[in-house]
This record gives C-alpha cells, structure tokens and sequence, in this order.
C-alpha cells in the first residue's frame, strides 16, 4: 500500500512536471515535427556582407554614411527583442565575397551560434570591374550630364543599351562566376561552423527600377541573382531573400540619393522581409 502510494505521488510529480514545461514552451516555441522548436521570434542574429547590410545611406543630417541605428539590422534587434549580445552586424562597405571569404573567421569570432545569418554580397562583385572599365565610365558620365546632347528619354534609352552589353562582356561573366565561387565557399564555411542555423542570403536589387514608367533593365544583375539561387539551394538551412523582387519598380522610393543604397524607407521593408520571412519558416515548421 505505502509503495503505491509513493508510486502514485511521483507519477503525479512527473505529471505536474511535464505540463509546466509543456505550457512554457508553448507560449514561447513553434512546435516542429520531429525537429528542434523554432521561437516566435529568432533568438540571435548575424548579419555578414557589403554597405548595404551595414547601413550606408542618406542620414537624416543631410549627409550619407552608415547610419547604425536605421539599418535594418537594427530594426531587427528593436522588432526582434534581440539582447546585445545576441546582435552582431558585422558588414563592412565595400567588401566582395572574396572579401567575406578571406575575412570570415574575423566576423564570426566571439558571435557564439547565431540562429539567423543575414548575407548581403555579390553586388561589390560586378561594381568594381565596372568602374575599372574606362570606357563605360567616360559613356555613363556624358549621359549622365548630358553633354552628348540627348534628351532624357534618349539617356535612359543609351543606358539600357549599355547595361544590356555588359552582361556579354568576358570581365563581367568572369566577375559572376569567382562571386559564385565564392559565395559557395562562405555558405560551405558557416554552415560547417553553424550547423543549426538559417542562412538567408539576400537578392540583389536593380536601382534603375525607379518605378513603372522609369525602369531599365540590367541582365548582368539577373545573372548575379541567377548565381545566388543556385548556390544557396545546395544548402538545406540556406535560404533567398528575395530583395530584388520587393524593390522592383520601387527605386524611387526605397533607395538613397546615391541610386544605390537602401535609404530608411528601404532598410525598414528590408525589415520587413526578414519578419515575413520568420514568419513563413515558424508556419512551416509547426505543419
């Protein structure tokens, strides 16, 4: 009789023990089939890359720089809740992925196991065969200011036909395929150092897409966005950000003075695709 009655109050110990924990992860977790809970929100982030991810953009005191507190990783850690150390942005302006391939024991040191990693490269890639490229600078220059004489739909007509000869240019085929390379290298590396953590690897926009009536295409950005999606899919925790897609049409709004750069309205739908994209990968994780 005294053994059952034992038996009885560790049976109900266990029982009280296990809905506690059940009711704490409940409010905190999205259950998953078989694999490890994700929480409501990401618990830490790491956000590796170029100017763009580190927040270069028109500051509110007229200048342009990077601006720490409106980028959108610091958007993230706000919306996110994220505590400081669980915040690492750890880009730098004008970095290439052959930078980031080189560097990449230096920005992931001390970060401990990030459960989100925000990469954003590839465009520095193509940008720096671009500007050694004496001839299309001298081009793009007179269209821009208008020396040749064109009117501006005649300009915006020249810089289309320009941005379409790039893409069969050999030093910019060669500058996609080492991104790739590349790319490949990093996405190998932080997965073997962050088994268990999502890899988003972000598109990359087109700034001539100014709006409807104002956009220019750029194949060479489409081969650069091509690249990226074959790359990442080779990767199970890796995922596509697509930027170029949420930006398209919307230059003339998201972008800084520079027509390059995310401005504040930019970084905040950055943002935004980041907790739209959580969101889907908790949804799909709790089927």
């Amino acid at each position: 009789m005294m053994l059952r009655q034992k038996g009885r109050r560790l049976a109900a110990v266990i029982l009280t023990a296990v809905t506690a924990v059940t009711a704490m992860g409940g409010c905190q977790s999205v259950k998953t089939n078989g694999a490890p809970s994700l929480p409501v929100q990401p618990e830490s982030l790491l956000i590796v890359g170029d100017s763009i991810a580190e927040g270069y953009m028109d500051k509110t005191n007229g200048e342009t720089g990077v601006d720490s507190e409106a980028c959108f990783g610091a958007l993230l850690k706000k919306a996110w809740n994220l505590p400081d150390d669980g915040y690492h942005n750890n880009a730098v302006s004008g970095w290439t992925t052959e930078d980031l391939v080189n560097r990449l024991d230096d920005v992931t040191e001390g970060v401990g196991e990030p459960q989100v990693i925000a990469v954003s490269a590839g465009g520095n890639d193509v940008l720096r065969p671009l500007l050694r490229d004496a001839e299309l600078m001298v081009t793009l220059a007179g269209l821009i200011t208008g020396t040749d004489g064109q009117g501006p739909h005649s300009v915006w007509d020249s810089v289309a036909e320009k941005a379409k000869e790039l893409s069969g240019k050999a030093a910019y085929t060669a500058a996609v395929d080492g991104m790739k390379q590349n790319l490949d290298a990093v996405l190998q590396s932080l997965t073997r150092l962050f088994p268990d953590s999502f890899i988003v690897v972000q598109t990359l926009y087109n700034p001539l897409d100014r709006s409807e009536s104002l956009s220019v295409a750029i194949p060479l950005i489409d081969k650069v966005n091509a690249a990226l999606r074959e790359t990442a899919e080779k990767y199970d925790r890796v995922r596509i950000l697509d930027v170029a897609a949420a930006f398209a049409g919307h230059g003339a709004v998201y972008l800084s003075s520079d027509f390059i750069h995310p401005n504040r309205t930019g970084h905040e739908r950055l943002a935004g695709l980041y907790e739209e994209w959580w969101h889907s990968e908790t949804a799909e994780a709790s089927r």
